[in-house]
């Protein structure tokens, strides 16, 4: 259905002629291009190469002026779409702008900002998470060991906050660190 309805306003946006043509990119896409990247076994039919290609570049575009978790989502599409430097680039840089404290590896602007259910920071710190796993660069050892404890910080802050933080959302189902660490064999 997503990508059906995503074809369509594509469809739209290409067929129009007006002066005023915009194209809304914005947390909805952003998280539909992320659910997408998980879909190793892509068929054309669902995204024409063209349209994806389009979204990849609109998402570079809105990089800077997201939020913390939207561009963790970039990142994570764009380097598992093929577009690997870039994601590589915003991870490390993402990764130096995170503190570190007692409990482990976070980031500030968390803690400044939660307006709603993509800014509460457990959701948050775990995507983060699964882009530094994914595309920190791990070719040297040296490179290897930072991605090894920036994933083991983050941890310990997850862990250290599954209790604060733990949390239902709308339909009962409850998120917690613990959950993506197992999922993720952490």
């Amino acid at each position: 259905y997503l990508c059906q309805k995503e074809m369509s306003d594509y469809a739209r946006f290409v067929l129009d002629t007006t002066s005023n043509k915009q194209f809304h990119f914005g947390p909805s896409r952003i998280q539909f291009l992320y659910a997408l990247s998980y879909y190793t076994d892509w068929h054309e039919e669902w995204l024409p190469q063209e349209q994806l290609e389009f979204y990849l570049d609109e998402a570079e575009k809105h990089y800077r002026q997201s939020r913390l978790q939207d561009k963790a989502m970039i990142a994570i599409a764009c380097h598992r779409l093929g577009r690997s430097e870039v994601a590589e680039q915003w991870a490390e840089s993402l990764r130096q702008q995170a503190s570190r404290d007692a409990y482990g590896l976070s980031w500030t602007e968390l803690k400044r900002h939660q307006r709603g259910w993509h800014d509460v920071a457990i959701n948050t710190e775990a995507i983060l998470m699964e882009l530094l796993f994914e595309a920190l660069p791990n070719t040297t050892d040296d490179q290897l060991a930072v991605k090894k404890q920036t994933v083991a910080d983050i941890t310990q802050w997850l862990l250290a906050h599954e209790g604060f933080i733990e949390h239902r959302d709308r339909h009962g189902v409850v998120h917690s660190p613990a959950k993506f660490l197992v999922v993720h064999g952490i």
